[in-house]
Formats: C-alpha cells, structure tokens, sequence
C-alpha cells in the first residue's frame, strides 16, 4: 500500500538542529512533501576527514531536500546564543514575509555529555570531576529547553501576526475560508525519557 504525502508547497517550516539525526530527517521528510524547510545547525560544510565521527553538516541536508523536491535555506545558527536565533528569526519574517507555518525545536548541544555518561554508567547527579550541578544543567538546557522556549516565543508572535494579517485580508475580500494557524513540535532528548 502506497501512502500519499501531504503537499506542503507553500509552506515556510523551521526545522533547528538539521545537520544530522531526528532534525535532518524531519528535514528531509519536509522536503519529500514540497515545503520551504529553513535548517539551522552549527555545521554549515561538510567535515574533512579529521577523525571527527559525528558527520553531517547543513549543506549535505540541503542537498538532499533539494533533490526531494523541498526548498532548503540552510542557516548557521549557535543556538546557544540568543542574538543568532533572534537574526534568524528576522531573517524568516524578512524573506517569507512574515509567515512561518512550522517550528520544528529540534537543537541539542548536550549528546556527548550524555554518551559520555550513559557509557561510564552515572547516573544524572553523579557529575564529572570538570562539572558543577550548574554547569551539568546548562550543558542539557541552555540550548534544549532554553532555546526551545525561546524560538517558541519566536515562532508564535511570527504566527499569530501572520494569521492575523491573513483574516484581514479575508475580511476585505469577503472570503469564508478560515486561515490555518502554524504548529510548533518539541524533539526530547534520551535524557528526557531515561530519568
């Protein structure tokens, strides 16, 4: 059985931490359906070989969502820092004028923190002999939790204004059709479900 995807032509979507992973294959799968998929990651070019085994990189997403039939826009974005993400976000709301349909809060910075410690075996208060309860937490949630909240906050002003303008326009020209309001979708770490 064949399942038809849903053309998403038209549609502005935000897809953080797209170079590798759940990011680039949400990416992807936007892509395969026709949308406009802005990716964010701190790779922008691919690695040269220099024993790095982590791969991916946002140029080598872009590729394949282009290859899929999706426009890709790959941003690099430190989501660790708040003024990249805010110039992301103009950046969107100049270009597609104002509209944004999907956030996809993907951004992780924490992975090796937690390979690391899933392979020595520590449980979550056990910390390394460099870490401090506050470093621990702002190494998982500074660009996780945090950063989610803060392109949530984004994402739903850019949303809402566009709606908004949307119903106007549709009061001017008498029309019934309601528009659709965006979604924003959260990733969770192994972290999350582990403890």
């Amino acid at each position: 059985m064949s399942k038809k995807l849903t053309d998403l032509r038209g549609y502005v979507c935000l897809v953080t931490g797209a170079s590798r992973g759940i990011g680039r294959g949400i990416a992807l799968g936007l892509g395969d359906c026709g949308a406009t998929v802005y990716i964010t990651g701190r790779t922008l070019k691919p690695k040269t070989d220099n024993g790095d085994s982590t791969g991916g990189s946002l140029e080598e997403t872009a590729a394949e969502i282009t290859s899929r039939g999706g426009v890709a826009i790959p941003v690099a974005v430190d989501h660790g820092d708040d003024s990249q993400v805010t110039n992301l976000f103009s950046r969107i709301r100049r270009e597609q004028k104002g509209r944004l349909d999907i956030l996809v809060n993907n951004a992780f910075a924490a992975v090796g923190n937690i390979i690391e410690a899933v392979e020595a075996k520590r449980k979550y208060w056990e910390l390394g002999s460099d870490e401090t309860p506050a470093s621990a937490w702002d190494a998982v949630n500074k660009v996780g939790l945090r950063n989610h909240f803060i392109c949530s906050v984004l994402a739903t002003r850019m949303m809402l204004e566009y709606r908004e303008e949307l119903e106007r326009e549709d009061v001017k020209e008498g029309t019934e059709e309601k528009p659709r309001p965006g979604i924003i979708f959260n990733i969770s770490s192994l972290g999350g479900l582990r403890y």
